[in-house]
């Protein structure tokens, strides 16, 4: 049983990496890439494989490693330069997305929590996705693409943050919940802070471990692995300290170093780790999200509601605040490049299902949003920043 297990998830990881490898040449993105490789495996289509074959320790161990690398790329350097305008894209976008499609699913009949979970899901930008469209397309201005990865990174923190109280049964009901989530902020940030703290207060002697490859590599293993174990332990979820132990990690960088070894380490450090991500770990968690999607369930009215939802919300949103401090075209191409999605929201999503807050056909809706738009909203962002020069 064992080795049909370990058969089955090196076939399908082949699969996938070649077909993401096939469909990079259309400019499909690698995440959407496997996604739609679990759904043709999946008992919708082909009916090969099942989500009985994905060890829950696999997919849980590939879930932090991901939350612990889109941690990791996080730049602040220069973050208080952009800071109060990605904050206001953030707040616009997500507020505005989130408002309108809370509504509409709490008019359709959805339970609060289910509609608040696809809401924010929906709200979010992929970090991921952005950078990378930014590579391909060029030309783009610092300020513009500063400004746009801060705010994406705003909404990463809210999905994480929503992902580790959906993880540790946080929602219940009334007054109970709400307090419940209160001290799961309060403590979020404390932590956070004291973290900080002791990484400003150990700068000397943390510039010797990460100078040092090896001692880094310990560092770094230390805290993905504590921080995880640590905030499962205390009920704030796994998932958010393997985040925060990678912002920690990317926050040293701020240090200064004539030498520059030290921002050389941490880079090089990021890009071993993303190397093994889409070696294995991403292909692993994203075929088995595509896995979970009945096909059956994509094409509803409910899916073009939601898309339509999404992608108003977060075009208007950021839309309004950006034409205000750069222009129509900026505004413009803002609000397109917010729209797109990527790993976080299915991560939510996936959570939420096995957790029974959301329906199937709400997964599948907003597996569905988050695949089109990560599809399209690249090249329609590139088609566009031709003929919106700025």
């Amino acid at each position: 049983m064992g080795n049909d297990i370990i058969a089955i998830l090196l076939l399908s990881i082949v699969i996938a990496r070649l077909s993401s490898f096939l469909l990079g040449k259309l400019r499909v993105p690698p995440i959407a890439a496997y996604m739609i490789v679990g759904i043709l495996l999946g008992p919708s289509v082909l009916k090969l494989i099942t989500v009985n074959d994905y060890p829950d320790i696999l997919v849980t161990f590939s879930l932090l490693f991901l939350l612990f690398y889109a941690g990791l790329n996080v730049d602040f350097r220069g973050f208080r330069i952009y800071f109060k305008q990605a904050l206001i894209l953030t707040i616009s976008g997500v507020s505005l997305t989130s408002i309108i499609t809370l509504l509409i699913l709490a008019y359709l009949g959805y339970s609060l929590y289910a509609s608040l979970i696809v809401a924010i899901s929906l709200s979010n930008t992929a970090t991921e996705v952005v950078v990378i469209m930014l590579e391909q397309t060029g030309g783009i201005d610092d300020i513009f693409k500063r400004t746009l990865i801060s705010a994406s990174f705003f909404d990463d923190i809210l999905a994480v943050m929503l992902m580790s109280i959906v993880k540790g049964g946080m929602l219940g009901s009334g007054s109970t919940a709400l307090i419940e989530i209160m001290k799961f902020t309060a403590s979020f940030a404390a932590i956070a802070a004291l973290s900080l703290l002791i990484a400003k207060v150990l700068q000397r002697r943390i510039y010797t471990l990460v100078i040092n490859w090896s001692y880094l590599v310990m560092l770094a293993s230390i805290l993905f692995f504590g921080f995880s174990y640590t905030f499962g332990l205390l009920g704030l979820g796994m998932t958010l300290g393997a985040y925060l132990a990678g912002l920690l990690i990317s926050s040293l960088r701020l240090t200064h170093d004539p030498t520059l070894m030290y921002v050389v380490r941490i880079e090089e450090l990021i890009t071993r780790i993303g190397t093994i991500l889409e070696f294995f770990i991403i292909p692993i968690f994203f075929v088995y999200v595509g896995i979970k999607v009945n096909i059956h369930l994509l094409f509803t009215p409910l899916t073009l509601i939601l898309l339509t939802l999404a992608f108003i919300g977060k075009f208007v949103g950021s839309l309004i605040p950006t034409y205000f401090s750069s222009g129509a075209r900026k505004a413009v191409l803002m609000g397109i490049a917010m729209n797109v999605r990527g790993s976080l929201e299915p991560a939510l999503a996936l959570l939420a299902l096995e957790v029974g807050v959301i329906s199937l056909e709400l997964f599948n809706s907003v597996i569905m949003v988050s695949l089109i738009t990560s599809l399209i909203i690249p090249v329609l962002f590139s088609n566009l920043r031709g003929r919106l020069s700025y």
